[in-house]
């Protein structure tokens, strides 16, 4: 029939350009849950979150590519911010927050994305809560897995807690990352500003 399969399939595959990867992600994983409608100074702690990415890392991300991940609910983790999309939502005001603290989720969902798009990424963590939809045993296992991608971890509001912070400081430790725990709306800014690529050492 003239067909020559072998030849016709690599030409098929000549012609497919390889996906292109991302040469930086920063991705952002943020605890939406309930908790953290709570009070913070004046404010609540979402929206001084939201309001403080907008304003501390937007502007200092130079050549990375920022991704939002939020969690929340009973398994909702969505994209706010997909990478290398547009980022108006951050300007949104009045950032609602439900239900519970899916972060086994979240993480999973990060990883298996920067592992298919990125070239070298980084992720923050902000969380008020400890994880629903799994014990943080075996998140720590994941991260052992995934400790080549490290994780600076936020604990948001020190007096609340809510959080583990051993398990926080763990899950920063065992990716290379590092811990802070911020109890006030000046602290928050100037962690996120800290931890923005312009600044991050």
């Amino acid at each position: 029939l003239g067909i020559n399969p072998t030849k016709d399939i690599r030409e098929l595959l000549m012609g497919i350009k390889a996906q292109e990867k991302i040469d930086r992600v920063l991705i952002v994983l943020l605890d939406k849950s309930g908790s953290m409608l709570g009070q913070f100074e004046n404010t609540t702690k979402i929206q001084a979150a939201q309001q403080i990415l907008h304003s501390e890392l937007l502007p200092n991300m130079t050549d990375w590519t920022l991704g939002l991940l939020i969690f929340h609910g009973y398994r909702n983790v969505e994209w706010i911010v997909y990478p290398g999309g547009k980022t108006d939502a951050l300007a949104t005001v009045g950032w609602a927050a439900d239900g519970e603290t899916p972060m086994k989720q979240a993480l999973e969902i990060a990883w298996g994305w920067v592992r298919g798009h990125a070239i070298q990424s980084r992720f923050v963590l902000l969380s008020d809560g400890e994880p629903t939809d799994s014990s943080k045993d075996e998140i720590l296992r994941l991260a052992e897995i995934n400790k080549t991608i490290p994780i600076d971890v936020v604990g948001i509001g020190i007096d609340s807690n809510s959080y583990d912070p051993l398990f926080l400081h763990n899950l920063a430790l065992i990716t290379g990352g590092m811990f802070v725990e911020v109890s006030t709306v000046k602290m928050l800014t100037e962690t996120i500003f800290k931890l923005s690529p312009a600044n991050y050492l």
